[in-house]
């Protein structure tokens, strides 16, 4: 990694591209900006430049399909829904009444 001046507070960094393109991030980069290995990065490209930045649903990511075996079809998903809805259209005053 080799750092130069910048304009701003933080020093510009810079990596190698691989023979397949891909690129090692500065372990100071990834500190400053919380990137850990598996992360997804988003980059936005502008003209000649790129914008790296760490993507912000990464949770959401990491625990997708966690409840396919549960929920194999969209169906069982609204089913399940509105069986834990149901008693909410109840009245409070039914609900006391019946216990």
């Amino acid at each position: 990694m080799k750092t130069g001046a910048s304009q701003g507070k933080h020093p510009v960094m810079q990596a190698k591209v691989t023979g397949r393109h891909a690129i090692t991030l500065p372990a100071a980069l990834c500190r400053e900006l919380n990137i850990n290995v598996g992360d997804t990065v988003e980059i936005e490209v502008s003209g000649r430049q790129a914008i790296l930045r760490p993507k912000d649903d990464q949770r959401v990511e990491s625990v997708r399909g966690i409840l396919r075996d549960l929920f194999p079809t969209w169906e069982s998903v609204e089913s399940f829904i509105e069986d834990e809805r149901s008693p909410w259209s109840e009245h409070p005053e039914d609900r006391s009444s019946a216990r």
